[in-house]
């Protein structure tokens, strides 16, 4: 196999953490320093390095790195404060005779005398994310790799073998390598009996090694979720803690179907990996292959929609956020359907289809939004797609996990989106699901159908209350539940309302609410007392996200009196 990969990402940091001033666990900065730049000299594996600029400057001194190197400077004090609730908890750990008097060598350990021992090292996921949302390489696959792995594997060994991992996982899985472990009463300081109590009964036999790990970029932002979930809940209630390795060891027992997990030797070191790899010859002691993403990917299909008129600008912001999200980009059939009247204006929309490998669909005349979306709703179901997901143009997928949230404190940023929604769909037996919470005019909170049903409904289902904007009814939530335990969470209703607002549809969904009963003319406001009257007599059952993670955005608009609805 050719050595050059440049679909690869490895990931990795360099700090002084002042290590040179331990006793019994005492090295020089020297040591990662050399390593570093020894590790950097695999010119053909592309590099993110996190680190602060004294060290940058430290490595540039004594090598020539080349375009196949970035770094990112971030000082450590700022990785503690990006995590600072959690790491402040640690610290209260570190700090107490209880904790680190239960085993001689823990109290001498970096851990126990390094106030940014643990902040780094459990930083190495997140730094793995953050260069995974960065892309510099517009990479498939991110390994993290620890700037000093070279004192134990050769890069003759990673050279033969990191190719080979993207053959050895698919694009559905993370790996870690693991090693057999004996407690005697803790893992890494971790108390061994605590450490269990997270496992629902599966006990760790195993160690997951933090000096090699990674996967392909369509899993890695729900590996982080879940792990920084798993993070924040053990650390607030914990009265005991390890390493990064002690969290690695849990995840793949919580969710067996992300991971893969390859064993290494009991010496736990990571040059046995690499020579499995040539060798063809690794075992794996955990994960499953195989789950509902693969069979959404093989053999389910999502057509994914975006209706746009005489704005191309618009389109170009929606289109583009559907691009850079992998998920929604290589697992949906996309298309673009031009409403616009002006010549000019779509042909500018067909370039933005070409470029970003869009199906351009040109309507013989302006449909109207409504109108374009009943052209949606025939189109799906004609074509034989099993999902379809509907946007306008100024509904802009929001990409970065910049900790924005609604006006009810639900997220505007979620991790493996594309693949929860479905499975929420799927395990709940949805008809339609909504992806945001919060819309541009209302939200799930209350029921705006109420304004759009006829009077003789509105009289049977809500006696006694009054036609008003002001004096809609609440939504009647009949459960709130989690897609997993680290997973979205989501709540059904009785009576969630329908909006052109984006939503994940079934074909029964689809075909209930749009061609069932073909409006002449299509209303927003119809399908939405429609879909209420539906949901009244138990014949469709929706869902909706507690999340708002589509922003409106239009920047560029056109004349009123252009815009119609059918």
């Amino acid at each position: 196999m050719n050595a050059q990969s440049p679909n690869i990402t490895l990931v990795t940091a360099c700090y002084d953490l002042q290590r040179d001033q331990l006793k019994d666990f005492g090295r020089p900065y020297s040591f990662y320093i050399d390593n570093l730049c020894n590790l950097l000299t695999l010119k053909d594996y592309n590099f993110v390095v996190f680190t602060d600029k004294k060290t940058k400057e430290l490595v540039k001194e004594k090598i020539n790195t080349g375009k196949n190197v970035v770094f990112v400077e971030k000082e450590i004090e700022t990785i503690y404060k990006n995590n600072c609730e959690i790491f402040d908890r640690i610290e209260k750990i570190r700090t107490n005779k209880e904790w680190y008097n239960q085993k001689d060598w823990l109290a001498k350990s970096p851990q126990a005398q390094l106030k940014y021992y643990n902040p780094l090292v459990l930083s190495k996921l997140f730094l793995l994310h953050d260069s995974k949302i960065l892309n510099f390489f517009n990479s498939d696959f991110f390994f993290w790799i620890d700037s000093g792995i070279n004192s134990t594997v050769s890069n003759d060994y990673l050279i033969n073998g990191i190719n080979l991992i993207t053959d050895l996982i698919n694009d559905n899985k993370f790996l870690f390598l693991a090693f057999p472990y004996e407690a005697d009463g803790e893992i890494h300081g971790f108390k061994k009996e605590e450490l269990d109590s997270y496992t629902d009964g599966d006990e760790v036999t195993h160690v997951c090694r933090g000096g090699f790990f990674g996967g392909h970029k369509s899993v890695i932002s729900k590996v982080n979720s879940e792990y920084y979930d798993l993070l924040n809940n053990i650390t607030f209630e914990a009265k005991t803690f390890g390493t990064e390795e002690c969290i690695f060891s849990l995840l793949p027992r919580l969710n067996e179907d992300l991971y893969l997990v390859a064993e290494i030797g009991e010496d736990g070191l990571i040059y046995k990996f690499f020579k499995d790899l040539e060798e063809d010859r690794v075992n794996f002691v955990m994960g499953k292959r195989g789950d509902l993403r693969q069979i959404i990917k093989k053999d389910k299909k999502t057509a994914l929609y975006i209706l746009t008129f005489n704005c191309p600008q618009q389109l170009k912001a929606v289109a583009y956020s559907i691009f850079e999200n992998d998920d929604f980009y290589n697992n949906s059939e996309l298309f673009i359907i031009d409403n616009s009247e002006d010549d000019n204006y779509s042909k500018q929309n067909k370039e933005i289809a070409d470029k970003l490998k869009f199906n351009y669909i040109k309507l013989p005349h302006n449909y109207g939004v409504c109108g374009g979306r009943q052209f949606v709703a025939e189109h799906f179901d004609r074509e034989g797609f099993d999902y379809y997901i509907f946007f306008e143009d100024d509904m802009v997928l929001n990409l970065l996990p910049n900790g924005e949230v609604d006006k009810f404190g639900f997220p505007k940023h979620c991790d493996d989106l594309y693949f929860q929604i479905h499975e929420i769909l799927e395990k709940e037996g949805l008809d339609f699901l909504k992806l945001n919470f919060t819309e541009f005019y209302g939200d799930c909170s209350k029921g705006w159908h109420f304004l759009n049903i006829s009077k003789e409904i509105r009289e049977k289902y809500y006696p006694n209350r009054k036609k008003n904007v002001n004096n809609l009814p609440p939504t009647k939530f009949t459960k709130i539940a989690k897609n997993g335990e680290f997973g979205l969470t989501y709540a059904l209703g009785d009576d969630i309302f329908y909006s052109n607002w984006p939503i994940l549809f079934s074909k029964s969904g689809n075909k209930k609410l749009f061609l069932d009963k073909k409006l002449e003319k299509p209303y927003e406001q119809i399908w939405m007392g429609r879909n209420f009257e539906l949901q009244m007599k138990k014949e469709m059952k929706s869902g909706v996200l507690l999340s708002s993670p589509i922003n409106h955005e239009r920047n560029i608009f056109y004349e009123g009196k252009l815009r119609r609805e059918n």
